[in-house]
């Protein structure tokens, strides 16, 4: 196999078939750019899912009440 973005794409994206992907797989063992590549992916998206934090509660509210608060004139 020959390095092709796209496959590489859609291998990351979970889109290839079953003997695509085996394709890919077997390429990434003998590529230093390919599996570095996905190296790089994989730690991406994993570090993306560790931004991704649920807002503590009663956050919207404080963030909605002051935003009203600095909109409003002064007494």
């Amino acid at each position: 196999m020959t390095c092709e973005e796209g496959r590489l794409v859609a291998f990351l994206n979970h889109q290839l078939g079953a003997a695509d992907e085996l394709s890919l797989e077997a390429h990434l063992l003998t590529c230093d750019g390919c599996r570095e590549a996905v190296r790089a992916d994989r730690a991406g998206r994993r570090a993306l899912e560790q931004l991704c934090l649920t807002a503590p509660p009663g956050l919207s509210a404080r963030v909605t009440a002051a935003i009203r608060r600095a909109d409003s004139p002064p007494a």
